[in-house]
């Protein structure tokens, strides 16, 4: 177990290198968010199944997740997001759903952050106060190289794409 705590470092050189079966705890003061993370990791794990649960998201935030997806780093992405990130960035809504297709979400009452990143050698799970977009405040993550985590969160995630249709209007957030 790893604890690393700055309020100046970037991701990159917070987290440093990540070994398997690593569990890694931090605190920010917001000087990167969960798309920071997502890189950092990806430069490390190489191309990826990624699923991210998240409340809010930026325009920028999600221009990088699809320059991910995009170039072929990530080879899968759901996405969990709260329906009301929609109506408060309505701008957000044809850009992402271009992007990555409205099969890729599922619209659902959540302030839950968290990723799982995957691949035939990692199974990390990043579970954070933070959001995609960056917030200057005191911020936590927490990520763990653990097969069993991974069936954990992903079989969340799996359970809304079995029981819901693609959605970006909340429609079955209920």
């Amino acid at each position: 177990r790893r604890v690393v705590v700055s309020a100046l470092a970037a991701a990159a050189d917070m987290i440093g290198s990540i070994e398997p079966g690593d569990d890694i705890t931090g605190v920010t003061m917001g000087q990167f968010s969960l798309i920071d993370l997502l890189e950092h990791l990806l430069d490390q794990t190489g191309p990826a199944d990624v699923a991210i649960s998240t409340w809010t998201a930026g325009i920028y935030d999600q221009e990088r997740a699809a320059a991910f997806y995009a170039n072929g780093r990530i080879r899968n992405i759901k996405w969990l997001v709260d329906p009301s990130m929609f109506s408060r960035r309505p701008e957000l809504a044809g850009s992402m759903v271009g992007a990555f297709g409205v099969g890729a979400f599922r619209a659902v009452n959540t302030h839950a952050k968290f990723m799982t990143i995957s691949n035939e050698r990692w199974s990390l799970v990043v579970r954070s106060s933070m959001n995609l977009n960056p917030n200057k405040r005191l911020e936590n993550f927490d990520i763990t190289d653990s097969a069993e985590m991974l069936a954990f969160f992903d079989g969340i995630v799996g359970q809304y794409w079995r029981e819901l249709p693609p959605s970006l209007d909340g429609s079955q957030a209920e």
